[in-house]
This record gives C-alpha cells, structure tokens and sequence, in this order.
C-alpha cells in the first residue's frame, strides 16, 4: 500500500491547476488518465533498457545504474556525469514545478526522497488528505440540491467510498508492527511532526486568504 499510494502522489495537481488549464472539462480527465500511463510506460522500459545494457552482476551493484549504462553504451565516464547532470536538472524541474502548484492549493503537498520509512510518512500525510476529500464528496453529493444523473451520482459515490476505505486502511496499517513503543508509531508521530505545524499558520492567515472560486455546475 505504501509503494501504491506512493507512485500516484502527484496525479492530484492535474485537477490542482484547472483554472489555469484551457478547456479543463476536456483536458484535465486527460492529463489525470494519460499522464500516469506515460509515466508508467517511462518507469517501465528505463529499467528495462538498463537491464539490456549493464550485466548482471554490474546492475546488481550499481549505485548510479544510468550513469553506468550511459558510460557503456558511450565508452568513457563523461556520459555518465552528463546523465547525473541532466538528472539534477530534472530534479530542480520537479520541484519548481511542485512550488507553483503550491501556489494553487491553501495546503502545500509534501514530498519527501523515498525510503521505506519516507514512503510511509509521505503516505500518511497524503492518506489523511485523501480521506478527508472522500468524506467531503460523501458529504456534498447526497446533499447536490441540483438535479443529478442517477449514474454519475453511483459512481462518484462509489469511488468515494473506496477511497475512504484505502486510505483508513493505509494510515491504520502504517504501524511499525512487532517494534517497540516509538517505533511502532513512529510513522504516525512523523506524520503529526508534518502536518501540524501548519495548522497555526493557516489559522493566522486564513483571513487573508481569497475566497474560492464557485463550484462548477455538476456535470
């Protein structure tokens, strides 16, 4: 569950950014399907092309596999530093980006290099979000005073209520099992250390903030 709902942190800013986006009735259904699927197709062959390139025995001890497989298809190590260049230069793309789609949202996303105790802080504080939102979808669907298609109505229902269960799954089995007391919450006190620091600082700012902008007609 925390390597799942860990490679889709992300997907979320597609819907983030829609009043920004032209045509966003069309475009954001697109970027939220297509854009994991290339992602996915991207994540897949890369590692297959290295597999193709380096042996086995140098992938298996590989610290910087890119860098080596550029090295061995290029001769040399200067392909190698060009590969860790350009891979610091996709670093700083991503976190720019991140930064102006923060810009969109009154609660920042948090991300956080993966480990196996990062993955689970990081899906905690994603998890609680998500869940909330599925609670919030609960809420407002039943109570749409607009007239609503019976079909639409079962499905965003539904997705919600997955949704919500996934995610109280995932916070609930985040527990460092068979560890001690710090330890075995640990991941939960991580989680708290994130996300409540800013709560004072939404609540002294929040009468700043502009008003959000009218909810679309259910479509």
């Amino acid at each position: 569950m925390a390597i799942a709902l860990f490679g889709y942190l992300g997907v979320e800013t597609a819907a983030v950014a829609a009043a920004k986006v032209r045509d966003p009735d069309k475009n954001i259904p697109r970027a939220t399907i297509l854009g994991p699927r290339a992602t996915a197709v991207v994540y897949l062959l890369s590692p297959i092309a290295v597999f193709g390139i380096l042996p086995t025995t140098a992938s298996a001890e590989a610290t910087a596999p890119f860098s080596d497989a550029a090295n061995t298809v290029f001769g040399g190590t200067w392909a190698g530093s060009v590969m860790a260049v350009a891979v610091i230069i996709s670093g700083f793309g991503a976190l720019n980006g991140w930064t102006m789609i923060c810009a969109e949202i009154r609660s920042p996303p948090r991300r956080t290099a993966y480990s196996p105790s990062a993955s689970t802080e990081s899906g905690i504080t994603a998890a609680i979000p998500h869940a909330f939102s599925s609670l919030a979808q609960l809420k407002w669907r039943p109570a749409d005073r607009r007239a609503l298609e019976g079909r639409r109505f079962v499905r965003d229902v539904t997705v919600a209520v997955v949704s919500l269960v996934f995610s109280t799954l995932r916070i609930w089995y985040s527990r460092n099992t068979g560890q001690p007391f710090w330890l075995y919450w640990a991941p939960f006190i991580l989680a708290a250390a994130a996300l409540l620091p800013g709560d004072p600082v939404y609540r002294s700012q929040r009468h700043r903030m502009n008003e959000p902008a009218q909810v679309p007609a259910y479509r």
